[in-house]
Parts: structure tokens; sequence; C-alpha cells
């Protein structure tokens, strides 16, 4: 049958000794950049949806077995299923995802790297609560009885996390579609002090307003996080400093080059928009150098 003769020489090759990451790296990666390509979609007998890379990753006896069963729904040439369109993910831009949180949104800038040319691939606002009242959890607990309070707290919390995790999971979607593959986020956060009991939280103005903060920070972490995207939490004192680094670049040439990607990029770029970027600069770079 049509490709199977494929399958079967990446099985001999395995059988000859050549180690199975080094067959499939072979028959993916180098057949991708020969043939330019970078979009496939491949089903795995199990019936679950793989990506070339993922079967990669695999890169086992189990990898090239189920390459047996693979079907593509894509590329098509006289007939006959190439087995090497199934290289085109391989060939997948990593994205990483810069966020600045407010109370009941955050602002997101996706980045495709790597970080020293990076492009803004995507720009969002993803909402988590509706109005500021809703969001605003912790003031209105000021409002409640400490018992009633803390389980608002804790339900809200709950439906914002749901409610980031969704939207995420529907942009990582729509950039997969377009050869993208999202693999880090870096959120702008707050300094790292701990904050005291609630109790202690609602009897001071200045602790709510941190508290909020965290909360958000905290519900887009665990969204990344279910969503398989390693989240970087990123001080914003230390921001400049550190997406400077990212860049290999003086601190003093920041402000160009953001402003070079923002007119690349168009509106809106305010400063919800750079700070996202810059952290997503950084989460670019600290994948490149195996941070976390």
């Amino acid at each position: 049958m049509a490709g199977f003769s494929l399958h079967r020489e990446l099985e001999i090759d395995a059988e000859a000794g050549i180690p199975a990451p080094e067959v499939l790296r072979l028959a993916t990666l180098g057949a991708a950049r020969i043939f330019d390509v970078r979009k496939a979609v491949v089903t795995v007998k199990d019936g679950l949806v793989y990506r070339p890379a993922e079967l990669y990753r695999r890169a086992g006896r189990e990898a090239l077995s189920a390459l047996r069963t693979v079907s593509f729904s894509d590329r098509v040439a006289e007939g006959v299923v190439s087995m090497f369109a199934s290289a085109r993910l391989m060939a997948m831009r990593p994205v990483a995802l810069g966020m600045k949180s407010h109370i009941g949104w955050t602002a997101v800038v996706a980045l495709a790297g790597p970080a020293a040319s990076a492009e803004v691939v995507a720009k969002r606002r993803i909402d988590m609560a509706t109005t500021f009242d809703e969001g605003a959890v912790y003031h209105k607990g000021q409002e409640l009885p400490f018992d009633r309070a803390e389980a608002l707290i804790r339900s809200s919390e709950e439906k914002f996390e749901r409610t980031a995790r969704e939207a995420l999971s529907t942009l990582v979607a729509e950039l997969q579609a377009a050869g993208c593959e999202v693999v880090a986020s870096g959120l702008v956060s707050g300094d790292g002090k701990a904050l005291p009991p609630l109790a202690s939280i609602l009897r001071s103005h200045a602790l709510v307003h941190a508290a909020e903060g965290e909360l958000y920070r905290r519900v887009l972490i665990r969204a990344c996080e279910a969503c398989g995207i390693r989240a970087l939490a990123i001080p914003a004192k230390e921001i400049e400093l550190r997406a400077a680094g990212a860049l290999g670049i003086a601190p003093a040439r920041l402000a160009a080059r953001l402003a070079e990607l923002g007119k690349r990029s168009g509106r809106p770029w305010a400063r919800d928009q750079k700070e996202s970027a810059l952290a997503g600069w950084i989460a670019l770079g600290a994948l490149a150098g195996g941070r976390t």
C-alpha cells in the first residue's frame, strides 16, 4: 500500500542499529528542511492526535510502530501519501505568551521566537470577570462576614481559573493552526512578599489591593500549567533589565526595540502590551537558556 514502504524503511533503519530518535529525526526534521514545509496533522492508532514533534519525543519502538498507522490530511502527491509530510510541524515556531494582569482581566501578547528576532503573532484581552465588582473579590469581602468573604474569594478564584484556562486553550489552538507552538509564558508579577492571613488582609486597603493582584497572577499561572505551558513570574521592577538580557542588548536600547516591535504589530500598543511583550521576551530567553 502506498506509503507503507517508507514506514518499513524506518523500522529497518532502527533494526540496523540506528537509534530510534535519530531515525525519527531523519524522517521528520530533515525532510521538513528539504521540503520547507510547516503544517501537518497526524493521527496515531490509539485515537490521539500527535504533532510530529511529539512522535519524536516518544522516540522509541512504540513511536516507530505507530507510524505504520499514520494518516495525513494535507499532502497528497499523485495519490501517494508521503511519509515525509509528517515533518512539517517539526518546523513550528516557538511562542511565549507575555501577560500583564489587572483586576478581572489580563493583557496577552504572543511572541514567536527566537527572542532576538521575535515578532508579535497575537494580542488578546482575556476577561476573567465581567465587571469590576465581580472581579474585586477582596474588596467585596471587606463588606461581608469573614466566613462569607472567605467562601466568596475561594469560589471566585476557582471560577476565574476555569475562564482563564478556557481562553488560553482557545488561543493555543489558534496559534497551533497558524504553525506556532506555545512553549512558555511570562507574567509580570509583584515583589514576591508573602501576604498575611486573610483576616489581616481584609482590614487593610493596601493589602486588599496587593491580594487582588496576587490572586489573578496565581490564577493565570495555574491556567497556563493546566494548558501545558511553563509559566515564569517576573517581578515588575526587574522586567526591563531582564528583557534586555534576554535580547542580548544594552538596557538603553530596549525602548527602541520595544517601539520597533510595536510599530510592526500595530495597535493596541499601550503600557499593558509593552510590559507583556517584555515578559514574553524574557520567557523566550529563559526557554533558550534552559532556565525556569
